[in-house]
C-alpha cells in the first residue's frame, strides 16, 4: 500500500491522538477497529513516522 493511501486510510495525526503514548498491543488493536484497517497498518504507520521503533515490530 502507497504511503498516500495509508495516510488517507489512517491518518497519523489522528492515530497519534487516538493511541496517546500507549503503544501496548491493545491500544494498536483498538485504533486499528477505530481507523477500519490493520493491526499491521496501525504498527506501520507508527513506526514510518518515528512514534516507535521499528525493531518493536519487525524482527
Amino acid at each position: 500500500m502507497g504511503a498516500y493511501a495509508q495516510e488517507f486510510l489512517c491518518p497519523s495525526d489522528a492515530l497519534k491522538d487516538f493511541v496517546g503514548e500507549d503503544f501496548g498491543e491493545e491500544k494498536l488493536d483498538e485504533a486499528a477497529h477505530y481507523f477500519n484497517v490493520s493491526t499491521r497498518l496501525i504498527e506501520t504507520t507508527l513506526v514510518n513516522k518515528g512514534y516507535i521503533d521499528r525493531g518493536s515490530f519487525f524482527d
